[in-house]
């Protein structure tokens, strides 16, 4: 899911289109992926089994509402928590929607061309 999110929103980096212009290149490639997969029935079934299974067995709170606040109220194991992550980076947490997100969407600007979508291309996901 992460490559094909960078492939939808790769753009190069030195480039004479403007802003609007690659904002419907990433729409068509959306556009495209979603007809490639109406027409291979078999790879449609693969990723939708794949998305199910992602979004069954994922945690979302953290997607949802991440205020940067403790879960736990105890102080000294936050404090910890933190030296270590300071000193020792954490692995990917595999079931975090919040990980898949940015890893998938690292940019700021990919929440604004993705509310441009169509309503008809986002009923097709």
């Amino acid at each position: 899911m992460i490559d094909v999110a960078e492939w939808v929103r790769r753009e190069p980096r030195v480039s004479l289109i403007e802003d609007s212009a690659w904002r419907r290149v990433k729409h068509q490639r959306i556009l495209f992926l979603l007809d490639w997969l109406d027409t291979h029935r078999d790879a449609r079934r693969v990723v939708q089994a794949t998305l199910q299974k992602t979004l069954r067995e994922a945690v979302g709170p953290d997607l949802f509402c991440a205020t940067g606040m403790p879960r736990q109220s105890a102080i000294f194991s936050d404090l910890a928590e933190r030296l270590v992550r300071m000193m020792l980076p954490m692995p990917p947490t595999q079931t975090d929607l919040s990980t898949l997100f940015t890893a998938m969407f690292p940019d700021s600007e990919d929440g604004d061309w993705l509310l441009g979508l169509e309503a008809g291309t986002i009923s097709r996901f």
